[in-house]
């Protein structure tokens, strides 16, 4: 299930690289408009001692954004990723909580857009593991590619983690895309 969810991610967000339209890098959308929002699909890939006994996941996200500048900006939001537990009849874990933090724009690569986001999470698993709110980190970077003056989609790769009151870690890497609209 997870090679066939990352391949599927990757074969939706390669075309969009290839084949955005040579005008859209002169379009002010990606980084003249100052607010957005965007919706998020990924796959959550669990990391370290988090991924013993979890599959790959599937997640999804919604953010709002601010830019200060045309490469300084914030962002906040949900995000919710699901595991299933190996073993017959081990049921699911859920990870799920708030995301803010920093996104810088890197100069532009012809039409594509870079960049890089670091934040803090307040999330809790749930699920055959429960624990209570607890505060993260998440770090991260992918490429904005512009499809229109207000549309973008961001392909992604974010690593979050965190350490909740069962002693362990939980730690994976979102590897997904986004649609953004700016106003």
């Amino acid at each position: 299930m997870s090679r066939f969810l990352v391949r599927h991610v990757f074969l939706f967000a390669l075309p969009v690289l290839f084949t955005a339209n040579p005008a859209a890098a002169q379009l002010a959308g990606l980084a003249g408009t100052p607010v957005g929002v965007e919706g998020r699909l990924f796959a959550a890939i669990p990391t370290g001692s988090f991924g013993d006994d979890l599959g790959t996941g599937l997640g999804w996200g919604v953010e709002g954004a601010f830019n200060f500048t045309p490469r300084l900006g914030i962002y906040g939001g949900y995000s919710r990723a699901e595991f299933d537990v190996a073993g017959e009849g081990a049921g699911e874990v859920r990870d799920d909580g708030l995301n803010f933090g920093l996104r810088g724009t890197l100069p532009a690569l012809g039409l594509l857009s870079p960049f890089l986001r670091g934040g803090l999470v307040f999330h809790e698993l749930s699920g055959s593991r429960e624990t209570d709110n607890e505060l993260g980190f998440e770090l991260g970077g992918g490429i904005a590619v512009p499809l229109s003056p207000r549309f973008s989609i961001n392909p992604a790769l974010i690593y979050l983690q965190y350490s909740p009151d069962t002693g362990s870690t939980v730690s994976y890497l979102s590897l997904g895309a986004s649609l953004m609209f700016r106003f």
